[in-house]
């Protein structure tokens, strides 16, 4: 009885190991299992983040492409509209090309003829608003393209005062203007200036490319 309690009880030792065994080399086969999924599944995902903020950074860049363009196209229409509501009442320029309006540069301020109307010199000064909201807008880009949008606003300012000056000077009561001065020929500093933005701006927005 000894002998077949003690080898029942040593099979029955052998057969629970067996299945002990059994039982772990399952659980090391489902673990392995699942993080054989888990790594496949996160490189997976790795690689659609990676993809996703390529793409974001993408989106990014050529939204502030379109923002910075439109920007800039509305400083160009800004000033335009300034220096050409302005142009009737300046003289010409220092340029041999530009004949300038029909006012005669050689007589003095209270003389000059066209003579902007005050309806019409509200809205110079409203424009000349307007350019300085657009150059606010681009200044915030910074470097060559700021500086000389703010060039080109101190341009039209310079033209506006003088436009101004001549208003008064043909309104009673004047008060101290030098009326008697001669307007003389500007400088050509509205275009020059002009065409530097127009070239520092096509330049940055292929170097954002």
């Amino acid at each position: 009885m000894a002998t077949a309690a003690s080898g029942a009880s040593t099979e029955e030792r052998e057969g629970a190991r067996n299945r002990r065994v059994a039982l772990r080399t399952t659980r090391l086969n489902v673990v392995a299992t699942v993080i054989t999924a888990l790594l496949a599944t996160g490189g997976a995902f790795a690689g659609s983040v990676i993809a996703a903020n390529r793409e974001d950074q993408r989106s990014s860049h050529e939204f502030w492409r379109a923002q910075r363009t439109a920007q800039y196209a509305d400083f160009v229409a800004a000033i335009d509209e300034a220096q050409l509501l302005m142009e009737p009442y300046r003289p010409p320029s220092t340029s041999p090309m530009d004949l300038g309006s029909a006012v005669n540069s050689s007589l003095p301020l209270k003389d000059l003829d066209p003579v902007a109307t005050d309806a019409e010199l509200s809205a110079i000064q409203e424009a000349i608003g307007q350019v300085a909201s657009a150059t606010g807008k681009v200044s915030v880009v910074g470097g060559e393209v700021a500086s000389i949008a703010d060039a080109l606003e101190q341009d039209l300012r310079s033209d506006e005062q003088f436009v101004e000056i001549v208003h008064n000077c043909q309104t009673p009561a004047v008060g101290n203007l030098p009326c008697n001065a001669q307007a003389g020929r500007r400088d050509d500093t509205f275009l020059t200036d002009r065409k530097k933005f127009l070239t520092a701006t096509q330049k940055q927005l292929n170097e954002s490319d």
